[in-house]
Parts: structure tokens; sequence; C-alpha cells
């Protein structure tokens, strides 16, 4: 059985031990406020240093919209709608040239200005300017008619093909060809076919030669259209080499389905003239 003695040293051992824990704590406390202060007086510092007070951040980085700032020209101030930033945002200016067909217009700009130059060309251009942006487009002539049946005056038949070679057939039938009559910038027109290929002479120019597909570009491709319904077409490449006129005609002026369309000398019959049905 413990003494009285005993008993009153072990009570006073375990307060010193009390005491001890009591002192450590006190001193992690002391220690944890100190680091709080100083974190709050660097910050409060680095504000200060950057020109700013406790809850407004820096100029610099004034994420609001201030009305009384003037955008900069090409510029415009938009106001912060949820989730974004007030700011400045360029406002693209356009400007379309039309340049005539002797000259090709190649725009370049920069967002701090833009220049010009134009260089010979036989393609009438359209070229549309953005700030930044530069971008040519050609503009093709308007063709003067297309997909149109093509007519004989003489016998009211159509234009059609039959392995190749142009011929007169009934209008409305499967052999009839859709015709696009397409101005060229060089002078002249392009009587396309729906292939991709084009009426035209490929060899010979003497009188009877035939109209037959070819290659569009080639020679002997390009016609002259006398104008509006009724019209003539003469081929330019025949013309050159015969020293004369020479149209587009129906062979021995037969008004039968499945003549041959031929070239021979202009004289303005009625086996000479074409029109739009």
């Amino acid at each position: 059985m413990m003494t009285p003695g005993a008993n009153g040293a072990i009570w006073r051992q375990r307060g010193a031990t009390l005491t001890s824990y009591a002192v450590i704590l006190t001193m992690m406390v002391v220690a944890a406020v100190s680091s709080l202060e100083f974190l709050v007086n660097d910050s409060e510092q680095f504000l200060v240093d950057s020109g700013s007070s406790i809850g407004s951040p820096p100029p610099d980085r004034d994420l609001g919209f201030d009305p009384t700032l003037v955008a900069p020209a090409g510029w415009t101030r938009t106001e912060p709608g949820e989730g974004q930033v007030g700011g400045t945002v360029p406002i693209p200016s356009t400007t379309t040239t039309t340049v005539p067909p002797s000259t090709t217009a190649v725009s370049t700009t920069s967002p701090s200005g833009s220049s010009s130059s134009t260089s010979p060309s036989t393609t009438p251009l359209s070229t549309t300017s953005t700030t930044g942006v530069s971008t040519t487009s050609t503009t093709s002539l308007a063709p003067l008619f297309v997909d149109a049946e093509v007519g004989t005056f003489a016998s009211g038949k159509c234009l059609g093909l039959s392995r190749g070679e142009l011929r007169q057939v009934w209008c409305g039938s499967s052999s009839v060809e859709l015709i696009t009559a397409q101005p060229l910038a060089t002078g002249g027109i392009e009587l396309r076919l729906h292939n991709g290929k084009c009426l035209g002479l490929p060899g010979s120019t003497k009188n009877n030669t035939k109209v037959v597909e070819m290659s569009c570009g080639a020679a002997g491709s390009t016609w002259n259209s006398s104008g509006p319904a009724p019209f003539t077409l003469t081929n330019g490449k025949a013309n050159t080499e015969r020293g004369q006129d020479m149209c587009m005609d129906l062979k021995g002026g037969s008004s039968s389905s499945g003549t041959s369309v031929v070239i021979w000398p202009c004289q303005g019959g009625p086996n000479q003239t074409f029109n739009l049905p």
C-alpha cells in the first residue's frame, strides 16, 4: 500500500509533465502566429510595391470595363459578359475593288498598313482585301447562253452529237447537246458541252471540214457569234488560215436528221443561221 508521501510525489511528477506540454503548445501557437504575420506583411509590401492597395488588382491587370478609355483606330471596346474579360476587339475593314480585264490587282495587307501592286493580265479579276488577310478571286465573263438547245434555222431541228461529230437531230431527242456559249477574255467564245469538251475544228480548215468535240482551249475551239439569235458562227482558226470568213453550216443545206455540221464560206443563208428554240 502506497504511503501518502509517495502518492504526493507521483502527482507532483504528473503536474510537471502537464506544465511541459502546455509550454510546448504555447510555443507552437506563437510560432504559427508569427509566420502568419510575416505572410500578411509580405503580401502588403508586394501590393505597395506594385502601386495597388489590398482588395484591388494593379491597374495594368484591371479586369473590369472602363468606359472612359478610348479604343485605338480600328478597335472597339467590348463590355465583359459573365465569365468574360473586358477589352478591345479589332474591327476588320473590307475593301472590294473590281479590276478591268487589262490588269490584275494583288493586295497585300498587314496590321500596320497595306500596299497593292498591279501586273498585266487578260482576265478580269475581283479582289477583296480584309485587314490582315489578302484574297484574290477570278470572275469570268457572263455566258451568252447556258445549257441551251441550239436550233437550225433552216429545218427547225437542233444540234447534237453522234460519235463525236456535230449533226442535225430532232429537238428534244437524247442526241441533242445542251450547249453553253462562254465568252473568253482573249476574244471570241467557246461552245462548251456537258462532258467538259468544246465544239471545234481540230485539224483541217478546208470546205466541208466537220465540226467535232475537242479539248477546250485548243486551236480551232474558238468561235465568233454575229450577235443575239438568230446568229451565225464563224471559226477563228478557219478564218485565219483560209483568209475569209468560214461559217458553221449544214452540209449541202439539207434539212434531214443526221446531216453533218461543217464549215463553209459564209453566205448568210438559213443553213448557216442558228437560234435558241
